[in-house]
């Protein structure tokens, strides 16, 4: 029943190893010339921050000129909480993480009630939304909404690595819709392939997975008829409970149909936005210099990344519900004077 999950990454481990050495080879007779490095956290290597991270690596070293240049030393963590107590610790300078995390950080609660300097984290840039995906078995539904998880009982449900931002945001999404997850389900630690092994194999009930649309992990749980998965929704009312809070963490979300194998209904869900988020001392040329380069060269980064095709750079200015550095509020107000439609790409 694994096979297809790890075959999918294997895949695309053997993808990111042909294309990416060669884009190395190009670079290194210019590593000489770089005046700044900076350590860039970013999650799991089977997740989406990592691949993503190391294209952004890749396009700068390519894009080097010999003067003022950017290296970015790329490094796999546990999850976003992992990334932002590493960022304000001085660990790492540039880190990936999603909003629910970032909003946690700054009004120190959740996991970062004792953390300082939470105040101090500013955008670098918003990136993809990541969809709530609600996995359970069609024996199990009885609403199609995410209610049925009420009467898995007993069941075994996993809401991802307990570090990581999915975590978190599913944690959320049923604690406001006053589902006690910790209460009613076995909660195991797992990762999104370990995950949906063990859904694959009946040892997982349902799942819960913050991801980009059409993502490999919930692709792979669909479409096999013999498990009858299927996404459940979240209703309008079970919506408004999760808005009511301080920042708008939380969108309304439409997953078309057929977007996956056996989804004939389009599925009403939640996204939350991810950002690249750095501390408010972060070199301001060097925030501007990366904005730049990542939104000018997007669909460089989309060939090697799927949830970068998500990303909007007309919208780049309205989807920051944070405190912007200033190195990419200058990118936003030299960019917005532009009229044209693809502007930000000349």
């Amino acid at each position: 029943m694994t096979t297809d999950w790890q075959n999918a990454i294997t895949m695309r481990s053997m993808v990111l190893r042909t294309l990416l050495p060669a884009f190395f080879v190009v670079c290194l007779t210019v590593h000489a010339y770089s005046e700044a490095s900076y350590r860039m956290m970013t999650g799991l290597r089977a997740g989406a921050f990592y691949p993503v991270g190391v294209a952004l690596q890749t396009l700068l070293e390519l894009k080097q000129s010999g003067e003022d240049d950017i290296l970015l030393d790329v490094l796999p963590s546990t999850g976003a909480r992992n990334n932002i107590e590493s960022l304000l610790s001085g660990k790492a300078d540039i880190v990936f993480a999603d909003a629910g995390t970032i909003a946690d950080a700054l009004m120190q609660r959740g996991p970062f009630k004792d953390l300082q300097g939470g105040k101090r984290l500013r955008v670098l840039m918003p990136l993809w939304p990541d969809v709530g995906h609600f996995v359970i078995r069609s024996r199990d539904m009885a609403t199609s909404t995410m209610s049925d998880f009420r009467e898995l009982f007993g069941a075994t449900v996993s809401l991802g690595a307990h570090s990581a931002g999915s975590y978190r945001a599913a944690a959320e999404t049923f604690i406001r819709n006053g589902i006690y997850y910790d209460r009613l389900f076995n909660v195991p630690d797992l990762d999104d392939a370990q995950t949906v092994s063990a859904f694959l194999a009946d040892r997982v009930n349902a799942f819960v997975m913050f991801r980009n649309e059409g993502n490999l992990p919930v692709e792979l749980a669909l479409k096999h008829p013999s498990i009858q998965a299927q996404l459940v929704s979240i209703s309008d009312v079970q919506l408004e409970k999760m808005l009511t809070q301080e920042l708008p963490v939380w969108q309304r979300h439409v997953i078309d149909a057929e977007t996956y194998l056996n989804q004939p209904n389009r599925i009403e869900t939640v996204s939350q936005m991810n950002y690249l988020v750095v501390r408010d001392d972060f070199d301001v040329l060097d925030a501007f210099k990366i904005a730049r380069m990542f939104f000018e060269n997007i669909s460089f980064l989309e060939a090697l990344h799927p949830s970068v095709r998500k990303i909007e750079p007309a919208r780049f200015r309205e989807t920051v519900i944070f405190p912007m550095h200033p190195g990419s509020e200058r990118y936003f107000v030299e960019t917005r004077q532009c009229s044209l439609p693809f502007c930000l790409f000349n």
